[in-house]
């Protein structure tokens, strides 16, 4: 399996690789790829159309964007958008080399990280949200405008671990990879579906006590607000201005405070990946199994491959499965494990103080699911 830029370039292994693992009662399916092929919403499209494939009615749809790009002049002087908001506070020059000492001296006293995969329970996730909303409710006085959803409470959730296990009193830089598919007008053909990866950045800038000391709620909306003001047509165009003057060579900007804890997010409950995939036809019919009732998977997990010793406070949100439980995938300290449990638990007992509606007790604690453990050494 290809693991570097360097295993595809020379070899013929294709850009797409399959791999299919069949047991007496399971069967694995694995799906590689690297991301100049698609993103998490382009994966979903190859899935989508892999299922309709195998229902053999020649109902799919037409591949688009792979000779031209239909971004291809969006953020150019000709497309003229207007200033990017964080400009001003690009991390560039001195600052990123600040920056990214810091990085390296991370990597250099702390080699190890440990990849984990943990499930949130639907119901934790759904009350957590509650006494978030209740929270900004008493904030802004019954303001039925606020909004927040369930990923911006996971996202405050777990950044709030991160900023109490590492201690200290340093504000966060929290970087959220965003599919602007749906957020910008460029000119999309509804024909068929585009595979390619159209995601771009949201940073979120918070102080140290929004971080630690105010309600989760707050935390949460604070998230919601950036997204708010930075995924509009304008901004994504202006954003991807910027990029574009970075040459063949790019590395993707970093807007902030250069002392700012780094932290990042990505979220794939929106695609829907657990419902994309639909393999009925493919199940050999007998007495035992034949059921007619559809074949979808009961777990995913998603893995960068090959090693990067910079991937460290990172959490992937692969969705949410068929019972309603998101599963994540993080990037953290190995004895942070331990202490993600016990936090976990913590907020279990905080959301049985607050009296939510259900009956709720410590005992429905989740747990952290190991699946996977990569370790990074000198």
């Amino acid at each position: 399996m290809p693991h570097t830029l360097h295993d595809y370039i020379y070899s013929d292994r294709p850009v797409l690789g399959l791999h299919i693992t069949s047991f007496t009662n399971a069967t694995i399916v694995t799906l590689s790829w690297p991301h100049v092929v698609g993103g998490g919403l382009g994966i979903k499209e190859i899935i989508s159309a892999w299922s309709k494939a195998l229902r053999t009615d020649g109902d799919l749809p037409a591949l688009l964007g792979a000779r031209e790009d239909v971004l291809d002049g969006i953020g150019t002087d000709i497309d003229n958008p207007p200033p990017y908001s964080l400009e001003p506070s690009q991390i560039k020059g001195w600052r990123f080399v600040k920056l990214a000492l810091r990085l390296l001296w991370n990597v250099v006293r702390r080699p190890e990280v440990q990849s984990r995969t943990l499930c949130l329970p639907g119901h934790f996730v759904s009350r957590l949200k509650e006494a978030a909303l209740r929270e900004l409710d008493d904030a802004h006085q019954g303001d039925e405008t606020i909004f927040i959803s369930e990923n911006d409470v996971m996202e405050a959730w777990a950044s709030r671990f991160v900023a109490q296990v590492r201690g200290g009193q340093r504000s966060a830089l929290v970087v959220t990879s965003l599919d602007i598919r749906s957020r910008v007008n460029a000119l999309w053909d509804t024909g068929g579906v585009y595979v390619q990866n159209t995601a771009v950045c949201v940073y979120t800038s918070v102080d140290c006590e929004m971080l630690l000391s105010r309600p989760l709620g707050e935390l949460s909306h604070v998230f919601r607000q950036s997204i708010q003001a930075s995924a509009t047509d304008e901004q994504i165009r202006a954003q991807l201005r910027i990029f574009r003057t970075l040459g063949h060579k790019k590395r993707i900007p970093l807007y902030g405070n250069p002392d700012s804890h780094l932290m990042s997010f990505s979220n794939w409950t929106k695609f829907d990946l657990f419902n994309a995939a639909e393999f009925s036809p493919a199940i050999l019919s007998t007495s035992s199994t034949d059921s007619g009732a559809p074949v979808k998977p009961v777990y995913m997990h998603c893995q960068a491959l090959g090693e990067n010793r910079l991937l460290r406070d990172c959490f992937h949100i692969t969705g949410k499965d068929l019972d309603g439980n998101y599963w994540i995938t993080a990037f953290l300290y190995p004895e942070d494990w331990t202490r993600l449990e016990e936090y976990m638990v913590q907020t279990c007992q905080h959301l049985g103080r607050r009296k939510m509606s259900g009956d709720f007790s410590p005992a429905e604690s989740p747990k952290a699911t190991v699946h996977i453990t990569t370790k990074y050494h000198k």
